[in-house]
């Protein structure tokens, strides 16, 4: 006889429905250990806005232990300033809308304040919408080190726009990648103009290959300064000194550029200067050396003069040689002025005080 297969019974209903409700609870469970190893904060609130869940992390972001964070209003954790902005949000994830947004929260504990990223959407169960979950990343030390950042960025603008001299950068090809104001003032061109340009054009033919040495040595990574005219844009030649660096070799190159049109016009004035009066010293010298043998030459002449016998043909050498004389004095006086760059002045004087204190 063939053996007959028997048929287990049926499971009742009880049993199905667990055997069914096994592998979902086994799910959740698993994510439920997943959420609780994550690094950043996870926190599940209800429509009522109160928390229902957190991960260890979110907990502790929030200064609650995991059970005693359950009921707590979730807008008491956000600092003032951002709840309206952060209730709009969920709002938006309630509706369906997931949301990424950056905010602060506040640890109940401590009172410190953090800066989160918050990625936030809707949390359902059996299709029935329960509230929002939401991971949170503490990007307090980011947000600090960009802050701080963008502060010191903002100090370097405003000094390089403060500075008198010009502070330009210039790419590998010798254009203008950056300018600040001085460079506007002292060249004539707008920021808009500068930017882009070669600065070949602004510089004459003679300075021309002299400058381009240097824009070389500049890009191979050496520091230097030079001299050199250029044009403003009114055509107006002025004379600059550059000098330049790159902070990095094949990288843009700095230059920080000064006019020293006045400068220069000062020193040839003061060499010029020094010039005179070295010259006048030494007029002064010859002057006062010429002086006395002038008035011996004209003193003997007038003692001729008044010799009543004098013969007429050696009278008339003597009137030549006191006229002469005179006339050499008057060229010394004249010297004498020069040298003191001042008019000699007349004034009424004391002879015998004059012969005492000689």
């Amino acid at each position: 006889m063939s053996k007959v297969r028997r048929i287990p019974p049926a499971p009742g209903p009880r049993a199905s429905t667990t055997a069914a409700k096994r592998p979902r609870l086994d799910l959740l469970q698993a994510a439920a250990d997943v959420v609780a190893a994550l690094p950043d904060a996870v926190v599940v609130t209800g429509t009522d806005r109160r928390v229902l869940a957190a991960n260890q992390a979110g907990a502790e972001l929030l200064g609650w232990g995991i059970s005693d964070i359950v009921g707590q209003p979730i807008a008491d954790h956000v600092v003032p300033g951002e709840r309206v902005h952060v209730a709009a949000r969920e709002d938006k994830v309630l509706a369906g809308d997931p949301q990424r947004y950056e905010t602060r929260v506040v640890n109940h504990q401590t009172g410190e304040e953090r800066d989160v990223a918050v990625s936030s959407g809707p949390f359902r169960v059996d299709g029935d919408l329960i509230g929002t979950v939401a991971t949170l990343r503490d990007i307090t030390e980011p947000k600090r080190a960009q802050d701080t950042l963008a502060r010191s960025e903002a100090r370097y603008r405003h000094l390089v726009e403060s500075a008198s001299d010009a502070i330009v950068t210039l790419d590998a090809n010798g254009r203008f990648t950056t300018v600040n104001h001085a460079a506007e003032n002292i060249s004539g061109y707008k920021r808009e103009e500068l930017v882009g340009q070669w600065f070949a054009p602004m510089l004459p033919d003679d300075d021309l290959p002299k400058a381009l040495g240097h824009f070389q040595q500049a890009l191979a990574g050496e520091t230097g300064l030079f001299e050199s005219q250029f044009y403003r844009k009114d055509g107006e030649v002025r004379t600059i000194s550059i000098t330049y660096s790159t902070p990095q070799k094949d990288e843009e190159v700095l230059c920080l550029i000064r006019d020293v049109t006045d400068q220069k016009m000062l020193q040839e004035q003061l060499i010029q200067s020094e010039k005179m009066s070295a010259i006048g010293q030494l007029v002064s010298g010859v002057a006062h050396e010429l002086n006395n043998p002038l008035a011996g030459i004209s003193a003997f002449a007038q003692l001729l003069l008044a010799e009543k016998r004098f013969p007429p043909d050696q009278r008339t050498a003597a009137e030549t040689i006191y006229s002469e004389a005179r006339r050499a004095s008057r060229i010394v006086q004249n010297l004498l002025t020069f040298a003191r760059q001042h008019k000699a002045e007349k004034v009424l004087t004391a002879i015998n005080q004059v012969l005492d204190d000689t």
